[in-house]
């Protein structure tokens, strides 16, 4: 008994002197001596040139061995880029070597990482510099790699880290930093899946996006998979500012002012080998979103969006929103969703209040009425000038339409710069109920019918009819992406206002049409409710001055010609309304007396025309 206690107290001792000479070792054991060897054995793991400023090995109860990286720096595939992939701060490791010594398993206890930056690179092929981390098929490192001992992480922390994204299959190329990193790892195998977490800033002062699946190594078919991964976003942290600086395109729109939603993203499988990303299967969903443009005087409300990608294209299943008391609901598919984007989409909106959808604040002239229509759209890119190459069709309807604030009517007339105060004189003479109309302070619309087509990023109107009680609006016009409009055709007045007009004026007389309605060439050109009028009073003088001319040299030639005409005298109709008698019709041996001198009136018509023009 004695025997066995002297002998394992001589054992305790004999430990005591080898962990005593052990930590004696490490403690003035020198690891840098062999920073060439360990330089030379990472470049050649690695496949890329690997420097560091000092290491560091130290032993305790708690860690066992560790291992300490001083300013660690990687650098890039030079194929992609010049300059570093990946520079860490310090980095330390904690080793179990018996377990190795034992049982042929590397058991790594711990890995912490202070301050990584990282730059990852993915070419017009879609190959990332991450895939080019290691040796080639044809080096030992690879036929080697097969026989590593099994290997375990227990943990794997990194705080305060950056990534640098750069997408170069974009035009032009996008730039995407991520902030405020941290990421956490743990029971790493290079054969079995193990868990990760990720956390970061996006375009956010703080941290905004969190990030968790599960990960696996496949060394023989040289792949990386995700598995179950989880993302997830507040749309509310996300600096709108600094969008154009990622996305170059960007600069040539209006951002929203401000943007809302929670943002889900599921991937079942996420593969990355040799040739980049296989079968991408990824499922994106918002939840209470609210965006919020500097156009509208409401935000866009309770959007839900619903987005699938499978392979190269990303399918809209559904994307509806609440918009001034109305909604939209819309779907489509973008093919080759990150190359040429070839896209179609449809969509429904129903009753946008137009008081509430335009921020008319700065506007004189307010709009009021309720839009509903389909829309069919189709084109390649996003970018501005992608957008100008847009075709599709707008069947639009406006309803209850009201423009405070402008009396159409009266501007119009006012704009006939022949005829100063004509508004002011119809205003003083007309009959009451025609007054009335001259009087309002606003114009109440029809309801409107647009069909509209949009050709090479322009909305074609073809065949725009605007009445109202005092006239009606016949034309074509188009609109920009700016959202700058313009509309031109023909200002047509009802007869019986025109006949009530002429009577008050009589040189309106010249401006009728063959149905008597008053016809003024007019044009509208301005932004939403920001329009200016103009007509063509080039078209009216000359109008005027060849009526007046033809009228009076028929006067001549019929007193030449010894032939007296009838006077034509306004005829009051049962409802008071004055219009203009038609002449008689007098024959000679069955043809129309009035022949002669309709021939006549067309060819003294043409030469003053011909004159004029």
């Amino acid at each position: 008994m004695k025997v066995i206690k002297v002998l394992f107290i001589i054992f305790l001792i004999f430990l005591a002197v080898v962990i005593t000479a052990a930590v004696i070792f490490v403690k003035t054991f020198d690891v840098n001596r062999f920073k060439p060897q360990i330089i030379a054995k990472a470049k050649e793991a690695l496949n890329r040139e690997v420097d560091f400023k000092r290491a560091e090995l130290k032993i305790s109860l708690q860690q066992g061995l560790s291992l300490k990286i001083i300013d660690l720096d990687i650098a890039s595939d030079v194929s992609f880029v010049n300059g570093t992939f990946l520079t860490v701060k310090e980095a330390s490791c904690a080793i179990d070597i018996l377990g190795y010594l034992f049982q042929k398993e590397l058991n790594i206890s711990s890995i912490r990482i202070e301050s990584p930056k990282i730059t990852i690179i993915r070419k017009e092929n879609g190959r990332l510099n991450l895939q080019t981390l290691a040796p080639s098929a044809n080096s030992a490192g690879a036929s080697s790699a097969v026989a590593l001992p099994a290997l375990m992480i227990s943990s794997l922390e990194a705080s305060d880290g950056y990534i640098k994204y750069i997408d170069r299959s974009f035009e032009p190329t996008l730039k995407l930093e991520i902030d405020d990193v941290d990421f956490s790892v743990s029971r790493i195998s290079l054969n079995k899946p193990f868990p990760f977490r990720i956390t970061g800033a996006v375009l956010s002062v703080g941290q905004n996006i969190e990030i968790e699946g599960k990960a696996q190594f496949d060394l023989k078919a040289k792949e990386f998979r995700i598995l179950g991964l989880k993302a997830s976003t507040d749309l509310s942290k996300i600096r709108l500012k600094d969008i154009p600086e990622i996305f170059s395109a960007a600069k040539d729109f209006n951002l929203p002012k401000s943007i809302e939603g929670d943002v889900d993203i599921r991937i079942d499988e996420l593969i990355i080998g040799s040739e980049g990303i296989k079968d991408l299967a990824l499922d994106v969903s918002v939840d209470k979103g609210e965006l919020q443009l500097k156009e509208m005087q409401m935000p866009i409300e309770d959007i839900e969006m619903d987005l699938k990608i499978r392979g190269d294209e990303l399918l809209i299943k559904k994307i509806d929103a609440d918009i001034a008391d109305g909604s939209i609901k819309a779907s489509g598919l973008i093919k080759d969703y990150l190359g040429k984007q070839d896209y179609n989409l449809t969509g429904d909106i129903k009753n946008f209040n137009i008081e509430k959808l335009l921020d008319q604040s700065n506007s004189k002239v307010k709009a009021e009425g309720i839009a509903l229509g389909k829309i069919n759209l189709s084109g390649k890119g996003f970018r501005y000038e992608d957008l100008l190459t847009l075709v599709g069709e707008i069947d639009l309807s406006i309803v209850k339409v009201k423009l405070k604030n402008i009396n159409i009517l009266r501007e119009v007339l006012n704009k006939i710069s022949v005829f100063p105060g004509i508004a002011q004189e119809l205003e003083a003479e007309l009959p009451k109920r025609f007054k009335d109309k001259l009087n309002e302070n606003d114009t109440e619309l029809s309801d409107i019918k647009l069909p509209i087509k949009v050709e090479n990023g322009r909305l074609i109107i073809s065949n725009a009819v605007i009445g109202a009680d005092e006239f009606i609006f016949k034309g074509q016009g188009d609109a920009r992406m700016n959202g700058s409009f313009s509309l031109e055709g023909a200002f047509l007045i009802p007869p019986d206002l025109s006949l009530a007009m002429v009577n008050v004026v009589g040189e309106l007389e010249y401006l009728l049409d063959k149905q008597a309605q008053i016809n003024i060439p007019l044009r509208v050109v301005g932004r939403t409710t920001d329009f200016q009028l103009s007509v063509d009073a080039e078209y009216i003088a000359k109008k005027l001055l060849v009526d007046q001319g033809k009228q009076q040299l028929m006067k001549i030639i019929d007193k030449a010609l010894g032939i007296e005409k009838e006077q034509k005298q306004p005829q009051t109709t049962t409802e008071g309304t004055q219009q203009q008698e038609q002449p008689k019709t007098e024959t000679t041996e069955g043809a129309p007396a009035q022949k002669k001198e309709i021939s006549t009136e067309e060819l003294i018509g043409g030469i003053l025309h011909d004159i004029f023009d």
